[in-house]
């Protein structure tokens, strides 16, 4: 049998070598996790955005779900409740940006991004956004600042446009956001045309009450107005 010569094998094994050793390596470590993150992840709706409610009650990050109720919420055909009431969709998407800053998960900052895909579609063309998205039955279709729903609406666009704090990571993808918030901010500030409906503070649907129905709210065409604070600035 005739021996190769040493520098035809060096090769060889210095491949051998590296594939012993690739193979050897630990896996990667699993991004960090934040357990209310986690359980908005779970809750997020099929269009993007977030209930107010689960089984009848107000959503609780904080509990733990079983694997019955993991199994219903990802169920392909469950009802689709997104909603900006009760501060639902804009909390999650800002607490969602928070947590992706402290962890680096990039799961926390693409279901953000959803969040915000949500938002952009759910709002009308005139700049008013409906209380739920997709769902449009009875009310629901409705413009309305009950509970502050545009509002905070607004502010976080305004937020994410400016790049301020952890929503920064949000604002490469939205550079229209500045132009959506001042749409929103003139529909919300100026009273519906004639046949309109806007659902103002007491939950009822009018074609006579102005949308701004809590006048002495922060305005929120203001420029000093800034997320989360309700506080109006001096010159308004």
């Amino acid at each position: 049998m005739t021996l190769l010569p040493l520098r035809r094998l060096l090769p060889a094994l210095a491949a051998c070598l590296l594939c012993a050793c690739a193979s050897a390596a630990p896996p990667a470590a699993a991004p960090a996790t934040d357990p209310v993150a986690e359980n908005m992840l779970l809750l997020q709706t099929p269009s993007g955005g977030w209930s107010k409610h689960y089984r009848e009650k107000k959503v609780d990050y904080a509990r733990s779900y079983d694997d019955a109720e993991r199994a219903a919420l990802r169920a392909p055909g469950r009802h689709d409740d997104a909603t900006l009431d009760n501060k639902a969709t804009t909390t999650e998407i800002a607490y969602l940006a928070e947590a992706h800053a402290r962890t680096g998960n990039p799961a926390y900052l693409d279901a953000a991004r959803r969040g915000v895909d949500w938002l952009l579609a759910a709002q009308y063309p005139n700049g008013g956004w409906p209380q739920f998205h997709p769902d449009h039955s009875s009310y629901r279709h409705q413009i309305t600042l009950n509970d502050d729903a545009m509002v905070h609406a607004i502010a976080l666009l305004q937020a994410i446009a400016e790049g301020r704090g952890a929503l920064a990571a949000l604002t490469p993808w939205y550079g229209r956001a500045r132009a959506r918030r001042r749409r929103a901010a003139s529909t919300a500030c100026s009273p519906p045309r004639s046949g309109s409906t806007a659902r103002p503070r007491s939950g009822r649907p009018s074609t006579t009450n102005t949308l701004c129905s809590r006048p002495r709210r922060a305005p929120t065409n203001c420029p000093r107005w800034r997320w989360p604070s309700r506080s109006a600035c001096s010159a308004c």
